[in-house]
């Protein structure tokens, strides 16, 4: 982990650099011709040293654990705050030098403001054409996705067509087996009537049988008749 100490000494250093460019900016102000051009290219070349600090302080401020950089990324976002002023007053007394030496009014663009100008245009350009293309290919992948779900769904249509195709045979099948099913009932019904009678009439002739036999065996042992008086003449 880093020492804050470090992180420390590099926000002294931004700060006293963001002062000195503060005060040679505001010195130009009061300069002209070549010595207030070459206070603008000593400002310049400070706002670059005050840019590898502020990489520098980045990195040491990576090392720190996150309640700790609390203070530390407040400073540097003070201090990116301040050198963009810088900057943007540092570009404005550069584009005023450049009227002077040319003679143009307030309202004329120097060569380095059309130059921005048109570096602008030409980003927004591409900014443009990136977002087009990026709407054309979000546009493409729906149309994809659109395609694909659509083929899905025409799988799951023939899928269920299919599934009621085999549940209506199932069905037809299920029927001729109970079909089947009642016939056989029907003539296991019949079978049963046919052997109930069977067994009755079976029965029917066994009791015949016997009242008949029982009946013959009491008529040899009854007695004979009385014999009858003989009407002859004495």
């Amino acid at each position: 982990m880093a020492d804050t100490d470090d992180i420390e000494d590099l926000d002294n250093q931004l700060e006293k650099l963001l002062k000195e460019v503060e005060n040679q900016i505001n010195q130009s102000e009061d300069l002209s011709g070549d010595q207030r051009t070459k206070k603008l290219l000593f400002c310049n070349k400070k706002l670059q040293d005050l840019k590898n600090l502020l990489t520098n302080y980045d990195i040491e401020l990576r090392e720190l654990t996150k309640p700790a950089q609390a203070p530390w990324v407040k400073k540097r976002e003070a201090h990116v705050k301040k050198s963009n002023d810088l900057r943007a007053k540092l570009a404005e007394i550069k584009s005023s030098t450049e009227r002077e030496q040319l003679g143009l009014g307030k309202e004329e663009k120097t060569a380095d403001e059309i130059l921005d100008e048109a570096i602008n245009i030409q980003g927004e350009s591409l900014t443009s054409v990136e977002r087009s293309k990026k709407i054309v290919k979000n546009t493409i992948e729906i149309g994809e996705n659109t395609t694909q779900t659509l083929v899905e769904d025409g799988e799951k249509m023939r899928s269920t067509i299919k599934d009621l195709d085999d549940i209506d045979t199932n069905l037809i099948q299920a029927k001729k087996q109970l079909k089947s099913i009642v016939v056989g009932l029907a003539s296991d019904n019949i079978c049963r009537c046919f052997m109930v009678l069977i067994l009755l009439a079976i029965i029917a002739l066994i009791i015949v049988v016997i009242v008949k036999k029982t009946g013959g065996g009491g008529g040899g042992n009854k007695s004979p008749p009385p014999s009858v008086p003989s009407l002859a003449p004495m």
